[in-house]
């Protein structure tokens, strides 16, 4: 995926950060690049479709609201960001997991 973050109103040196933005030294700054997500599912783990004898089942999990089953899965995401203006680090490393049930 390609993600990009900053804030328009500030594009081109315009606007006027916030007083807890000046002090924290992260108004103005854009980054942008790319980022590879592998999401996986630990309930399948490759098995067959017939669980052999003894072989743990696979866990579902139940949505109260609509009583549909839903499996748990994780997503890693994880990438470099480059900087596009003179505020912003040159290079920010992205790790992010997340997990669905």
């Amino acid at each position: 995926a390609l993600e990009a973050y900053g804030t328009f109103d500030r594009l081109g040196d315009t606007g006027t950060p916030g007083e807890n933005r000046a002090h924290f030294g992260d108004f103005n700054q854009h980054r942008a690049g790319a980022i590879v997500y592998y999401t996986f599912f630990p309930d399948e783990g490759g098995a067959p479709s017939q669980p052999a004898k003894g072989a743990r089942e696979a866990v579902t999990l139940s949505d109260d609201a609509n009583n549909e089953d839903k499996e748990l899965s994780v997503a890693i995401g994880t990438g470099v960001l480059f900087g596009l203006n003179e505020n912003t680090p040159d290079l920010t490393y992205k790790l992010s997991v997340e997990v669905e049930y």
